[in-house]
């Protein structure tokens, strides 16, 4: 047992716990902190890619929110020229107003079933008026810079010369459309052909 006392047998012994100890370390300590860098590297790379992407997001940040706040502007000057609810009859005496200023006589005139779109619907009114050219004219000039929003379709004109009036030469039969800020719904797969449709003729 003399070799269990012996210096080289007790270097040999503290060498191999070195060893060991060392083996330990390095695939402890050393390799879970070399796994941590590795993550550590990982999220630094997809944060770097994260923020590379928002800047070119945001990189005309500037000019979009003032485009943003054109077209809120613009928006805001347009609801003001666009009711919230159907106002039929200030609707017929503003239109029978324009009519009397500019010398026309209005024969008929037909309500007839709105017609939803993306932000507003249309209740248009059928109208035959009788009239010369100028005052048609100027009838549908006024329609056209009037405060509220309102606009003429489906126009058309015939000679037809009043045996009481010399001044009203023709006949004229033509839509008004009178529009009311109401965003529609969600379409549906059912109903999405019929919008298209409509967006389509207009």
């Amino acid at each position: 047992m003399k070799f269990i006392k012996s210096p080289k047998f007790i270097w040999g012994i503290a060498i191999i716990i070195y060893i060991i100890i060392g083996y330990l370390y390095i695939n402890g300590i050393y390799a879970g902190k070399a796994r941590k860098l590795k993550s550590l590297e990982r999220e630094i790379r997809n944060e770097r890619q994260t923020v590379a992407q928002l800047t070119l997001e945001v990189k005309d940040y500037d000019k979009i929110m003032a485009e943003k706040d054109s077209l809120l502007a613009l928006w805001e000057e347009t609801k003001k020229h666009l009711p919230s609810r159907p106002q039929p009859d200030e609707w017929l005496r503003e239109i029978a107003g324009m009519a009397m200023s500019s010398g026309i006589e209005i024969e008929s005139y037909k309500p007839m079933p709105p017609s939803q779109y993306d932000l507003y619907k249309d209740y248009p009114i059928k109208i035959t008026v009788s009239s010369g050219y100028h005052d048609l004219g100027t009838f549908v000039s006024l329609i056209s810079n009037a405060d509220r929003l309102m606009k003429i379709r489906n126009l058309t004109i015939k000679n037809k010369p009043s045996k009481d009036d010399p001044t009203q030469t023709v006949e004229a039969i033509f839509e008004i459309s009178n529009y009311v800020y109401s965003p529609a719904p969600p379409p549906t797969n059912q109903n999405k052909k019929t919008i298209q449709n409509r967006r389509r003729r207009r």
